[in-house]
């Protein structure tokens, strides 16, 4: 009996020990240092058949420098094609549309092709055939390489043409944050030149009005997608943005 009420206050302190000791892990949510490398999150807004190459040359500008070695799994790209005029783009989504005026309220400044860095944090418009790649490379620059203070978790079902997606947004770091939205972008790979992040669908945003340190909130979507060439090609962005509408700022981006 003796030998088992100390083997028992032994487990006890051991257990007692451990739960004091340092949580170090810079992912975990219950360690108040914790952090993660913050993912760049850019949105093109393009139009095709426009009879000039500056959408193209933005999007191959801006693919090249996702797919290279420097920028590779610190920035998402995603491609909004918009119907323009009498423009024929058989992509055009009026999602992606209602998403640019969201950027860019006033009409007489929307100009394609239009990029937006981390929301409203940096922008470039237009893209000169000679210095696109550099101007985009200068403002992903500034932007890669910082800390994020949110991370997340995602369980994406394929069954057919539907989608589900369970997502949990975890809040790192030791700081409360307000007044957010959670964002959940389809896109799909056609597999052909300025074609791999075509946006199919951008999912109602739910809105986070506050989330303390180490909280997990969790969220569900689901739909069937029509007009899809491969599930297999369907991808899931997944970002975090502020409601300030001067910047409405992307802090971390995801993609499953």
């Amino acid at each position: 009996m003796k030998k088992y009420i100390f083997h028992l206050l032994l487990s006890l302190t051991f257990l007692l020990y451990c739960g004091n000791l340092d949580r170090d892990n810079v992912l975990d949510p219950k360690n108040p240092n914790s952090k993660a490398n913050r993912v760049v999150l850019v949105e093109l807004f393009v139009v095709e058949n426009t009879g000039y190459e500056y959408c193209n040359t933005a999007l191959d500008g801006l693919e090249e420098l996702c797919e290279s070695d420097n920028y590779r799994g610190k920035v998402l790209l995603l491609e909004y094609h918009l119907k323009k005029d009498n423009l024929n783009d058989s992509f055009a989504l009026p999602q992606c549309y209602d998403r640019y005026v969201e950027y860019e309220p006033v009409q007489s400044d929307r100009g394609i092709p239009d990029a937006f860095f981390n929301g409203k944090i940096e922008r470039v418009q237009g893209a000169s055939l000679d210095k696109a790649g550099a101007r985009y490379d200068d403002v992903l620059t500034g932007l890669t390489g910082k800390k994020s203070y949110f991370r997340f978790e995602v369980n994406k079902q394929v069954e057919g043409n539907s989608i589900d997606l369970d997502v949990k947004v975890i809040r790192l770091g030791r700081n409360k944050k307000q007044d957010l939205n959670l964002f959940v972008v389809l896109y799909e790979d056609i597999e052909t030149d300025l074609h791999h992040y075509v946006v199919k669908k951008i999912f109602q945003p739910q809105t986070i009005n506050s989330i303390e340190p180490g909280e997990v909130k969790s969220f569900y979507f689901s739909d069937h997608l029509i007009s899809i060439q491969k599930m297999e090609n369907i991808h899931a962005v997944v970002f975090i943005q502020d409601q300030n509408e001067t910047t409405m700022e992307v802090y971390q981006a995801a993609k499953f």
